[in-house]
């Protein structure tokens, strides 16, 4: 935890960690939106998006390796931000720049669902 940022975000998210907060693979959603929006505040220099993800990833791992959990929910949920998480980050950044057209998705979803 060298990296003043990461130590910046993380304190403010402690309450993950001392059970306030259910931590889960079901809550993983809100917690990398949580840590989005922080690290964007932290570091809102544009061209950076590589250090912002990487802090991000480094937050939320220590979210849930310093969290009250038994070592098997841990290491589900190291494994959960290993597979998913990067792309689940890169997806709401690109949400957030308008990159995604919902109206798109869902009609091209429509044809092949025939919804």
């Amino acid at each position: 935890m060298n990296d003043p940022k990461v130590t910046a975000i993380y304190n403010q998210l402690k309450y993950w960690i001392d059970g306030s907060q259910e931590l889960n693979a079901s809550s993983m959603v809100m917690l990398v939106t949580q840590v989005i929006a922080l690290v964007q505040q932290e570091i809102p220099e544009h061209g950076k998006g590589e250090y912002k993800k990487d802090v991000a990833m480094q937050v939320i791992k220590m979210i849930v390796n310093d969290s009250k959990l038994d070592a098997g929910a841990k290491a589900s949920l190291n494994l959960l931000l290993d597979s998913t998480v990067p792309s689940m980050i890169d997806a709401m950044v690109s949400i957030s720049r308008q990159e995604i057209d919902f109206h798109k998705v869902k009609k091209s979803l429509s044809n092949c669902l025939c919804l």
